[in-house]
């Protein structure tokens, strides 16, 4: 009987220890998935303000008559000027996204202006806390905002 009790003993010791590790590597992929779930959530909002800047940019051309009536609105939108304006609010924001500069691995931008849409297109890789080959995450994240003007 003695003997049993020595034995169950070493048991409950492996037994902690197992589930330790499994509790301890649950609680890494939780810490990790929440931060995936934010990054994405944060990065899609810097994508929206960037659109909605460069769509911002957009002039808008009156055609008016001798009396004052305007009979035109036309949306102007300049490539070059929503481009830089996209380019200059991304460049804000993105210091604000909450990952460190050593664990950005890549970040690529595509910035397409249309007739009166700005399409912005961001993709980041950045570290994670899991081992390899789930080290790193790819976010892909894109917005189109249209510059529309009321009137006649």
């Amino acid at each position: 009987m003695q003997r049993a009790v020595s034995s169950e003993r070493g048991f409950a010791l492996v037994w902690l220890a197992v589930t330790m590790g499994l509790i301890s590597l649950l609680l890494v992929v939780a810490v990790d998935a929440v931060r995936v779930w934010a990054l994405w959530g944060r990065l899609q909002a810097i994508v929206d303000a960037a659109a909605l800047a460069g769509a911002g940019s957009a002039r808008v051309r009156e055609e008016v008559d001798a009396f004052g009536n305007v009979y035109s609105r036309q949306v102007v939108l300049d490539p070059v000027e929503a481009a830089q304006e996209a380019n200059r609010c991304l460049d804000e924001n993105l210091r604000w996204l909450g990952v460190p500069r050593e664990d950005l691995l890549e970040e690529s931008r595509m910035i397409d202006i249309g007739d009166n849409t700005v399409r912005v297109q961001v993709v980041l890789v950045a570290r994670r806390f899991l081992p390899p080959p789930w080290d790193t995450l790819r976010v892909v994240r894109e917005a189109t905002a249209e510059a529309v003007v009321e009137g006649p």
